[in-house]
């Protein structure tokens, strides 16, 4: 049996994963944020905690499975938006540059 240094069992032994509890206390667009923040912070990082290119794959596995979540998300997010007739689209604001209440000077 392999050890999985990605998602490892001490974040699965609970009945509930710690991921789907930090989901459960955000917002949509603060949980997409923090999905893209953790991709960043893995891929910035990478080789820099364990300086070796067995380190930087390890980093480089953490952020394709954030990347991994954040699409399967993003992928249900849009297909439960289509189905809800009350939602006039799947219009979510990601970014912090689309505040559109900012005077532009």
């Amino acid at each position: 049996m392999t050890k999985d240094n990605i998602n490892p069992p001490h974040y699965k032994n609970k009945s509930i994963e710690t991921i789907e509890v930090i989901r459960s206390q955000l917002t949509e667009a603060e949980f997409i944020g923090y999905l893209k923040g953790s991709i960043m912070k893995y891929t910035c990082r990478m080789g820099l905690k364990v300086p070796t290119l067995e380190g930087a794959r390890e980093d480089m596995g953490k952020a394709h499975w954030f990347v991994e979540y954040l699409l399967s998300y993003l992928t249900d997010l849009i297909k439960q938006k289509k189905k809800d007739p009350n939602n006039p689209g799947t219009v979510i604001k990601l970014r912090k540059d689309q505040d559109n209440d900012k005077d532009p000077k």
